[in-house]
């Protein structure tokens, strides 16, 4: 009786699970189908991930003893048989297709809560199911000999670097839907102060050619700030430029790129090097071989003198540095805290080029947190020395900016130029960058990604409620008047004392007053960030492979790991922060680009495919 409801059970979910794999390929329903309203946001784009997540999670319940209710089991056979139906049918009544959808999701809930075999899934999978803990490919790495080791760990390395140089040589092209155009980045004039930076290792400063009527008029002068370009921090920047420069032995036409592309080659390699240490050589080589082509992170590595790779390469690094708390937990050593010390010193050092890969951290602390082979009183003290070098670092930092600066502007003043007089900050400003983020989903509410809209909403409060009266100037961008006087100066609203509390007040009180509006926002950034991912690809030369997949596709393999008591989970969830800029800021234009969780769960399911494989061939008794 159990396999008679079983049966069609199954065989329902697995025709849902061909029917949505095909979909995916041929995106037939997406464009025979159109959702609207709400509801409609989530459906549009999502129904076959959704449907794929259902029916794995109800092929996984079908596998266990059936036992009651037999009832809850028909009917979802039954359901899952006419949604696979109105998924190969797309031109079914859209009403249909909605309670089928609904009503299956609602059962499958039901079949997991209720489902009394949840000890006998997990031996399944643990014992007999198979493939989760990569035991074969372990067992073979642990075979063998200490030179068949380092040859494979040599080589690997030495074909990641010919690997990644064939970008050099062939250079991507750029594709704009992997493009992300909601900062600016490294500004361009930089390229003004790293020419005296390179040359005698002044920052900042610049000499600049003044333009008047005519040419008589034309006159250098020096200066220690261009536009906006140094007064908002992160002035290691402009030092990304210096590999360059030393490898030209010029400071003409610099880029920061090859300091982009050391810094990803060299978390590519640490990254399988670690992962053979700890006997994952297969698993860390296929994720080396997917974040090494995805789309977005190659066209900002190598094709873009920008900041945007750095994100993606931080969280690579982090990942390679902390990849045996994840794996392989082991009692603490000296190495550890050496480490801790070090990675804080990293950390403290990328905030000075970019504060959004400094997210991480949190990935880094829950890692130290779950290594549950130490003793509690262990793991707080590698907690109080990361975050103590981090700390130590950043005022090193800051002191060393700080005598940087004023020794620019003494040389200002000796070579007759004017020094920059107005504010400067060590990092971005917060509540700026949340009013606009908030224009992604709120604009309901008067918000918009735009630094205009921002600064006349500022504006119209400081008159009513300050009496102060500012103009723009004709770019709608400055003010209409300069620091010192001088034309590389101009002033920004932004640098009023009550601009940052007037936009806090503003997000904050519309938080306050409704919850559930921001909650829904929330919400619809977690949906674009599993929606909008970039493609898994397989990228060499000028030639490359994108295979199907979706961000939703990482849930039910979360929940699937999670069962079989596995660590590798962890992986997805110590990327996952590097979303965090698109959930808790901004989700358009391209800020979901830095999300790298799809590619952990992919290489994951390519080195359970391989395990398989291998066990087909001759099944593991453990792991040597």
């Amino acid at each position: 009786m159990t396999w008679l409801v079983a049966k069609p059970f199954l065989a329902a979910s697995v025709a849902v699970v061909l029917a949505q794999l095909s979909r995916l390929s041929t995106r037939l329903l997406d464009e025979s189908v159109t959702f609207e309203g709400a509801w409609g946001e989530v459906f549009q784009g999502n129904f076959g991930p959704l449907a794929t997540l259902w029916g794995m999670l109800s092929i996984f319940a079908g596998l266990g003893q059936m036992r009651k209710p037999t009832w809850l089991y028909i009917c979802l056979g039954v359901f899952s048989g006419l949604f696979a139906f109105s998924a190969l049918m797309p031109n079914w009544a859209l009403s249909v297709f909605s309670l089928s959808y609904l009503a299956w999701v609602v059962l499958s809930i039901l079949a997991i809560l209720l489902f009394p075999g949840w000890n006998r899934i997990q031996g399944i999978i643990s014992r007999n199911g198979i493939v989760l803990d990569l035991r074969r490919t372990q067992q073979v790495w642990a075979q063998l000999s200490r030179a068949g080791k380092v040859a494979v760990a040599t080589l690997g390395s030495l074909a990641i670097l010919v690997w990644q140089s064939t970008f050099l040589v062939y250079p991507p092209s750029s594709e704009p839907t992997y493009r992300l155009t909601a900062s600016v980045g490294s500004v361009p004039m930089l390229a003004n102060f790293v020419r005296t930076l390179y040359y005698s290792n002044y920052y900042p400063l610049a000499e600049i050619v003044l333009v008047g009527q005519g040419d008589e008029h034309q006159r250098s002068q020096w200066v220690t700030e261009l536009g906006f370009s140094t007064r908002y921090g992160e002035n290691g920047k402009a030092y990304l430029f210096l590999p360059h420069c030393y490898w030209k032995g010029n400071a003409d036409s610099s880029s920061c790129r090859m300091s982009n592309v050391i810094l990803f080659n060299a978390a590519l390699i640490i990254l399988f090097l670690n992962g053979c240490r700890l006997g994952y050589p297969t698993l860390a080589g296929i994720v080396v071989m997917l974040v090494g082509s995805n789309p977005f992170q190659v066209q900002e590595v190598q094709a873009h003198s920008n900041v945007f790779s750095w994100s993606i390469s931080v969280a690579i690094l982090a990942l390679a540095m902390h990849l045996g708390y994840l794996l392989r937990p082991g009692p603490a050593r000296v190495s550890a805290y050496l480490g801790a010390a070090g990675f804080g010193f990293l950390l403290a050092t990328v905030r000075q080029v970019r504060t959004e890969p400094t997210v991480i951290m949190i990935s880094v602390v829950a890692a130290i947190l779950l290594n549950f082979k130490l003793r509690f009183r262990n793991r707080v003290a590698l907690i109080v020395v990361l975050l103590g070098s981090l700390s130590l670092a950043q005022a090193g930092w800051k002191s060393y900016f700080a005598f940087k600066i004023n020794q620019a502007e003494q040389v200002c003043r000796e070579r007759g130029g004017v020094p920059y007089s107005g504010p400067r900050d060590d990092y971005h400003i917060l509540w700026h960058p949340l009013w606009c983020g908030l224009g992604d989903y709120g604009q309901d509410r008067g918000y918009a990604w735009d630094d205009a809209a921002a600064w006349r909403y500022v504006q119209t409060i400081l008159l009513k409620d300050y009496h102060i009266s500012v103009n723009f100037d004709k770019s709608g961008y400055y003010l209409d008047s300069n620091w010192d006087n001088q034309p590389a100066y101009p002033r920004l609203l932004t640098e009023y004392p009550q601009c940052e509390p007037i936009t806090r007040a503003k997000v904050v009180a519309d938080i306050r007053e409704n919850p559930v509006w921001y909650g829904i926002i929330l919400l619809r950034r977690l949906n674009r960030v599993l929606r909008e991912t970039t493609p898994i690809r397989l990228t060499w030369a000028e030639r490359s492979l994108s295979l199907p997949f979706s961000g939703w596709i990482c849930v039910p393999l979360l929940l699937l790991l999670a069962m079989a008591r596995s660590r590798l989970g962890l992986l997805i969830l110590f990327v996952a922060p590097t979303s965090m800029t698109s959930i808790l800021v901004y989700s358009g234009r391209g800020t979901c680009l830095y999300s790298v969780f799809h590619i952990l769960g992919a290489g994951l399911l390519l080195a359970f495919l391989l395990e398989a494989l291998l066990q087909w061939k001759a099944p593991a008794r453990g792991v040597a």
